[in-house]
């Protein structure tokens, strides 16, 4: 070995977590993502780097690749970065979809797949190609080693990008630092009298002038990307928000779902209902929407105090700079606090007692988004509110026929706050209105009651008059709504079953015309088809088979504890950045202590880490439901990283157990990395879009450690 691979083999893990974090936070912007969205786009990051993975274990071999092939797959994937971003871009454009339009299932797995593709075999190539130039006398306990490092980069990767990066560059930015990071290591690895060492040199002084002039690209592909209407985007920590302007209306859009419009009259004065259903509001808590006009409807009404919670504080930053100053004097009215936070863990350790609480907040497409529709966050809302307080959320709806999809996730939420409040009604509409009350006798369906108080308290609306009033409170819409969601909804919507953005998923798919089902047996069929391929050359399927599961387990442990995570504690960046963290430096310490037992190679050892997963697994419901009871910041790091650490584990001694079959350095690298980021693809793509939300997190254990058991009995009679 003439140069020192050590710097090249971590930024494997560094460009890939980068990478990765880019382009999903892309990708989400294109697809308006949920989990399925995002389960589709890292499963594909990680069955795409499997598949180079294999292709790399069978062609370094065949073909003797060495340092100086590596370095040109370094200036490959340096360059590939910044062009995938623009390519996801202008994804809508090349397929001829609108803005505000659903893209299908397929529409979203075969662009992922194509744009990601080039980036993700070439990391998964490098990873078998570094095994085989980092050996030394094919020593097999060096796949374990470049292991460690590439799990080490990714823990660099993604401490520096979630602390530093996303604050203070711009994704091409990003990319072009990164590029110049790979160009730089790639060249250490060429002899000095290599010919186009000089054109390695001029790459870095490209991507340098790049990395200057990246605004140049940020504004082209914005451009792009929205079209003639396109005003601003502003990356914050939680996304993207894009400002559009058309005809002095101008809309805001975060991570590509439509925030609010100017001018949008009619459905802010619909908030009124929510008011008007309280005898005399004092003090009430508006979760999201503020600036969209809710906040302006509101403080029509003799109120002493709104508190107003947003996430994002980039959505208020955005809205005052772009947004004329007289569609936001609501945010200066002395009555309105701002909060900037996120709402349900303001709720929840809330000493406040409010007379009304509004979520404001789109339908729950996603984990993060159905937590302010379960029956913990009612409870803790009901927690808050004074003796005739009420809370007021929405859900789609639809002023003539509902569908059945439409029913089923209406009356999952609707079930569900009737699990926690005494009396609830619904007020029909576009996006029908749920409002509930602590004390029974507070709601009505009486228009004139409502009438009554609107002109008591001097409320001036343009929409909202004593007829409409008294037609969207008709009996016959309300049993109309009624019953459109009380069948098939069986299921309540809770923290750890989350089966309420399970439902949208089925709502979104029924709006575009495909189905889960297809897709799940095409990846039933895909998933069979990959097996045999990466199985095909093993006299014995059995330890590649066992490095899958404990892949597929390790990754759905890490998707549970992030759900968890944002549902006890709130949706917190940093601190779920903290728990990714805690995983990959476990994965590295579990990688790094196999490494030292190099006396230690049998089956009995692996069976052994399987019955610590099984064990594991089982009691990592008990844990989490202590940790609601008494929350910990460190809790959750200790349990990712003990989740890290087991598969850390697994991974080098399965390494020297395949290694004695007689197979080479960078075939069994290839193989068994392939097989455990193909049993990641798995438990990402099942756990987060099916097995959670349809089973909850205890019944998911389970299944999870009768399947490790059954991996252990495998490897201990196989």
């Amino acid at each position: 070995m003439r140069k020192n691979p050590t710097i090249p083999l971590l930024l494997i893990g560094f460009v890939s977590v980068i990478g990765q974090t880019l382009l999903m936070r892309e990708f989400i912007v294109v697809f308006q993502g949920n989990e399925l969205t995002l389960g589709l786009i890292l499963g594909n990051w990680l069955l795409l780097t499997a598949i180079g993975s294999y292709m790399g274990g069978i062609l370094s071999e065949k073909y003797d690749l060495k340092e100086r092939d590596f370095a040109v797959l370094q200036v490959i994937a340096a360059i590939i970065l910044p062009a995938q971003i623009f390519l996801t871009r202008v994804t809508r454009n090349l397929l001829g979809v609108g803005q505000g339009e659903l893209l299908g299932l397929g529409q979203i797995l075969g662009s992922t797949f194509l744009i990601l593709a080039p980036i993700c075999i070439i990391l998964g190539f490098q990873f078998s190609l570094g095994c085989r130039i980092y050996s030394r006398e094919k020593n097999v306990e060096n796949i374990g080693k470049v292991y460690v490092l590439e799990s080490a980069g990714s823990l660099i990767g993604g401490v520096l990008f979630s602390y530093l990066l996303v604050g203070y560059l711009s994704a091409f930015q990003t990319a072009f630092l990164v590029a110049i990071l790979a160009l730089t290591a790639a060249h250490q690895l060429l002899e000095k009298t290599e010919r186009w060492r000089l054109g390695v040199y001029l790459f870095l002084v490209t991507l340098l002038l790049c990395f200057m002039n990246a605004s140049s690209l940020e504004k082209l592909s914005h451009n792009l990307q929205w079209g003639a209407d396109f005003i601003s985007s502003e990356d914050s920590i939680y996304g993207n928000i894009a400002v559009l302007e058309r005809s002095g209306q101008y809309s805001v859009y975060e991570n590509g779902l439509l925030l609010y419009s100017t001018g949008d009259i009619e459905k802010n004065e619909e908030i009124h209902f929510t008011m008007l259903e309280h005898p005399s509001p004092e003090k009430v808590l508006l979760v999201g929407g503020g600036a969209g006009g809710a906040l302006k409807e509101i403080l029509k009404h003799p109120i002493e105090e709104v508190v107003y919670v947003e996430l994002d504080s980039m959505i208020l930053e955005v809205s005052r700079k772009y947004i004329p100053e007289k569609d936001l004097t609501a945010l200066d009215d002395p009555r309105v606090m701002e909060v900037m936070g996120d709402g349900r863990l303001l709720i929840k350790e809330s000493k406040n007692v409010y007379d009304v609480v509004i979520v404001s907040l789109p339908e729950p497409s996603t984990a993060q988004l159905n937590r302010f529709y379960t029956q913990e966050f009612f409870q803790e809302v009901e927690s808050i509110l004074s003796d005739d307080g009420i809370v007021s959320i929405t859900i789609p709806s639809s002023e003539s026929y509902v569908g059945r999809e439409e029913g089923i996730l209406g009356g999952s939420i609707y079930k569900t706050i009737n699990t926690v409040f005494p009396e609830v009604i619904i007020i029909p509409g576009e996006r029908s209105i749920i409002l509930a009350s602590k004390d029974i006798g507070v709601l009505t369906y009486d228009p004139r009651t409502l009438n009554n108080r609107m002109e008591d308290r001097g409320v001036k609306t343009v929409f909202l008059h004593e007829p409409y009033i008294g037609y969207t409170l008709s009996s016959d819409r309300i049993n109309h709504t009624l019953s459109s969601i009380s069948d098939d909804s069986n299921n309540v919507n809770t923290d750890l079953r989350p089966v309420g953005y399970y439902y949208y998923m089925l709502l979104w798919s029924s709006l575009t015309d495909e189905t889960p089902i297809t897709y799940g047996w095409a990846l039933i069929t895909a998933s069979a088809i990959i097996l045999l391929i990466l199985l095909r050359h093993s006299r014995s399927p059995v330890i590649p088979l066992a490095t899958l599961v404990v892949g597929l387990i390790g990754m759905t442990h890490e998707v549970i504890m992030l759900l968890a995570y944002q549902a006890l504690y709130g949706y917190v960046y940093h601190k779920i950045a903290l728990i990714i963290a805690a995983f990959m430096g476990g994965l590295a310490v579990g990688a790094f202590s196999m490494n030292q037992m190099t006396d230690r190679v049998n089956k009995r050892l692996f069976a052994g880490i399987l019955f610590s997963m099984t064990a594991y697994t089982l009691l990592l419901p008990t844990i989490l439901k202590a940790a609601a009871v008494f929350p910990s910041d460190f809790l959750f790091s200790l349990l990712a990283a003990a989740s890290g650490f087991l598969v850390g584990l697994g991974f080098p001694l399965a390494s020297k157990l395949y290694h004695l079959e007689d197979k080479g350095i960078t075939e069994t690298a290839g193989t068994i990395y392939a097989s455990d980021l193909f049993g990641a693809f798995m438990g990402t793509i099942l756990s987060s879009a099916i097995l959670i939300p349809l089973m909850g997190i205890t019944n998911v254990c389970i299944l999870l450690a009768a399947l490790s058991f059954i991996a252990l009995t495998m490897v201990l009679i196989g």
